[in-house]
């Protein structure tokens, strides 16, 4: 009963990622736990430091926005130098076929971002074609450093894809972070591509330092045996596993046993009975979108289970 706050959560929150504060804040807004002046005070804490914390993943996503535009244009490079060994050598079918489909997306798009994002997409599969065509051909050292930056790239355009769609608009912070993202990848303008990045650099240390000292001030406060006890009984509290929660676990587990099988219709009844136990839980509405594009689009005979976000 006087235990100190294990120093292990201590390290863990003075160090908390902004990212972090966001999430804590849904959870709380989401979570039922009993009133007590602990819970209040953490509570006012998370919240406090969201307006900052939403700041710094705005200025963040901006530089990082800017340094894949930069990325792109050098791989584009790597692969203009790749191309000048090809002649009119025949694109491998599989190749084709997924520029096809990226194409046809593309030719789908309803929103600015997406026809910016799938463009994109568009770029990095014509490289990857140049990169598989020229193996061989030039030195190893190029091919091979194009298709690292191919990867890394791909998976950046997937993130970009996930950040705008799979927010909701009962998570505030992430659906203003989704909009706030659709709005720069669309951006243009001389004067957004020619920020300075040190001074955004800059500004996300900041950002970070106000967070860092909001919650020392807090931590540094948990010394006292009161407010360690009252810390412990508050954690005890929030990290009861209840019967609501075994019972979704339960429903999602039967639910996704279905959709490895691909059985569509018995997964999407499934993760509607898990929504029942929990209605904003967010993996079984994703589920659910998911199942109903497979119905319409069947995945490849090898497929795992794992998706694209882009889909």
């Amino acid at each position: 009963r006087e235990r100190p706050v294990p120093p292990l959560f201590i390290d863990g929150w003075k160090k908390i990622a902004p990212e972090k504060v966001l999430g804590y804040v849904f959870y709380f807004e989401n979570a039922t736990f009993a009133d007590t002046p602990m819970k209040t005070e953490i509570e006012e804490l998370f919240f406090e430091m969201a307006p900052t914390a939403l700041i710094y993943m705005q200025v963040l996503d901006t530089l990082e926005l800017l340094e894949f535009r930069d990325a792109i244009a050098d791989v584009g490079d790597l692969a203009a130098d790749c191309q000048q060994v090809l002649g009119d050598e025949e694109v491998p079918q599989h190749l084709q076929s997924e520029m096809d489909a990226l194409n046809d997306k593309l030719d789908a798009a309803t929103e600015d971002w997406q026809r910016v994002v799938l463009t994109w997409k568009v770029y990095l599969k014509m490289y990857q074609i140049i990169d598989e065509q020229t193996r061989g051909k030039v030195e190893f050292e190029i091919p091979e450093e194009l298709l690292k930056e191919i990867d890394q790239l791909e998976k950046n355009t997937n993130r970009y894809v996930n950040r705008c769609t799979i927010a909701k608009p009962d998570d505030n912070d992430a659906w203003a972070l989704a909009k706030n993202l659709k709005d720069i990848l669309v951006k243009e303008d001389d004067k957004f591509l020619n920020q300075d990045r040190g001074m955004l650099e800059r500004r996300t240390s900041e950002l970070q330092t106000q967070i860092t000292e909001s919650m020392n001030k807090f931590l540094a406060t948990l010394q006292d045996p009161d407010r360690a006890r009252a810390y412990h009984e508050f954690m005890c509290e929030m990290c009861v596993v209840t019967d609501e929660k075994l019972e979704l676990r339960d429903r999602f587990d039967e639910a996704r046993a279905h959709y490895l099988k691909r059985e569509w219709d018995e997964a999407i009844a499934g993760f509607k009975k898990a929504l029942e136990v929990v209605p904003n839980d967010g993996p079984s509405a994703k589920y659910i979108e998911r199942c109903e594009n497979l119905k319409k689009d069947p995945p490849p005979d090898d497929w795992d289970g794992t998706w694209d976000e882009e889909e």
